[in-house]
């Protein structure tokens, strides 16, 4: 008994012409010059269509991915390189003089406090001659002439010092916040990056740090998840979400 070999295609009667060797599985289906691409069925060739397809998308997507990655680092390095115009440090004269004064007043007790102990010494007070006394008072009241005048002297300046420097980052930061701010309004999700690129600024570039800038993007929706989804794991990203979500809530 013979057996009828037809096309795999349903109502098709055209002669066969082949085997289908089958997209990335065993199919053995037999196919007609019509229904059929290359070596493969009807089925198959569609299948291998569509994943092709698929493929080309994904790897554009990550392309794309990438690109927006380079883009936001480059702007991010720009703005942590930038020099940033910030006005000259001003320290109010009330400041000042409360601060001199303060410093004055520490002086004086410490110059009081020494005078103090020289009078209380027992051989000052049983057995020490007035005048070997007043030798000892003089040399002590040169002592706390200098610690008068050396005190505020010493401590002004150190106190202007630390807060000319810490109104100085400030005044950058606020700088450095308007620039991100307005890099937003142009690139999507770009500050979210910025807050993640700064706080991974003291650990070892890797390309993992890499997955997890991308991450950011992704949650903030610049980038589309299935570009990094190859690379980035679940977890990975679950955490990038948390901790772009803690961001947002402090914020």
């Amino acid at each position: 008994m013979s057996i009828k070999i037809a096309c795999s295609q349903s109502g098709c009667t055209n002669p066969v012409i082949g085997q289908c060797t089958g997209h990335k599985k065993t199919c053995g289906r037999y196919y007609c010059h019509e229904h059929s691409i290359d070596t493969l069925c009807s089925d198959c060739a569609n299948q291998k269509i569509a994943d092709e397809k698929t493929e080309a998308e994904q790897k554009l997507a990550k392309e794309r991915a990438e690109a927006i990655y380079q883009e936001y680092l480059k702007l991010a390095e720009k703005v942590s390189k930038e020099h940033i115009p910030i006005p000259a440090f001003r320290f109010q004269a009330n400041k000042l003089l409360i601060l001199g004064g303060l410093s004055f007043i520490v002086g004086a007790i410490l110059f009081c406090l020494t005078i103090l102990g020289v009078l209380t010494l027992p051989e000052n007070i049983v057995m020490g001659s007035i005048s070997e006394l007043w030798q000892k008072l003089l040399a002590y009241v040169m002592c706390g002439s200098f610690i008068l005048a050396g005190w505020p002297i010493g401590v002004i300046p150190l106190a202007w010092l630390s807060a000319q420097q810490s109104w100085v980052s400030q005044e950058r930061q606020k700088k450095i916040v308007e620039r991100v701010t307005t890099i937003e309004q142009e690139k999507k999700g770009f500050t979210k990056f910025w807050n993640a690129w700064v706080k991974q600024q003291n650990q070892e570039r890797t390309e993992k740090n890499k997955q997890i800038l991308m991450g950011v993007l992704t949650v903030v929706g610049v980038i589309a998840a299935g570009a990094v989804g190859a690379t980035l794991s679940e977890s990975d990203y679950d955490r990038t979400r948390r901790a772009v979500r803690d961001e947002m809530n402090r914020q």
